[in-house]
């Protein structure tokens, strides 16, 4: 399998803005020529992390998280997702 060099970048839009979010997977392993794609979410505004070939998207709003297989940074992939339900507060 080829080694990529990929970055993973998204917007952090405010949850009063209607505009759906996305992120884009940017593959830098042909420094030349790097290649980008822009993929949409379900929410508005996301909080990224990545580990390995691995993207977690989360909503801006904190109640979904889905996850995205970037191997193949041409095509990334959601391949998991949870919504989180808020039962109580909680105080510290």
């Amino acid at each position: 399998m080829a080694e990529h060099t990929v970055v993973v970048v998204g917007s952090n839009q405010s949850s009063q803005n209607t505009t759906p979010a996305s992120f884009w997977v940017i593959d830098f392993s042909d420094a030349a020529t790097p290649t980008a794609v822009s993929v949409g979410c379900p929410s508005t505004g996301v909080v990224l992390d990545c580990a390995g070939s691995l993207a977690a998207v989360a909503s801006f709003a904190g109640d979904s998280v889905t996850i995205y297989d970037i191997s193949k940074p041409a095509s990334p992939k959601a391949s998991g997702f949870i919504t989180f339900i808020v039962v109580g507060a909680c105080t510290i």
